[in-house]
């Protein structure tokens, strides 16, 4: 994944987290990002697809690390392998973006969920 996939990934979140009846954090949501950031966020969709079928809880990274990785070969979307410390400026990143998606996916009402957006995408704006 890459920090502009950060949206993409927190909706993913927040449909695993309702489909199977539980909420997600903002803390869990980072950790989620961190311990997956290296596979394709094409894979984990599917992956999470996946896991709505299968899982009765919440799957662990782990579990969606699994979905992930073992989807039908024609399906699935390999990176090329890179240098783990190579990675850490995209993860900072996609951290600080999915803590901002969070918060704002997690207001309450409509008015104050695209308060919390508007706020997001000018800190976005200004770095």
């Amino acid at each position: 994944m890459t920090p502009d996939d950060a949206p993409r990934f927190a909706e993913l979140l927040a449909g695993l987290a309702e489909a199977l009846g539980e909420p997600i954090s903002t803390t869990r949501a980072v950790l989620y990002f961190e311990a997956l950031f290296d596979l394709p966020l094409r894979d984990l969709e599917l992956g999470s697809k996946q896991a709505i079928r299968d899982c009765l809880f919440f799957p662990k990274p782990s579990e969606l690390r699994e979905f992930a990785e073992n989807l039908p070969v024609p399906e699935r979307k390999s990176l090329p392998e890179m240098d783990p410390e190579a990675w850490r400026p995209i993860r900072e990143l996609g951290r600080r973006r999915i803590r901002g998606l969070i918060e704002v996916l997690s207001e309450p009402t409509t008015e104050k969920r695209r308060a919390a957006l508007d706020k997001y995408l000018a800190e976005l704006e200004h770095g």
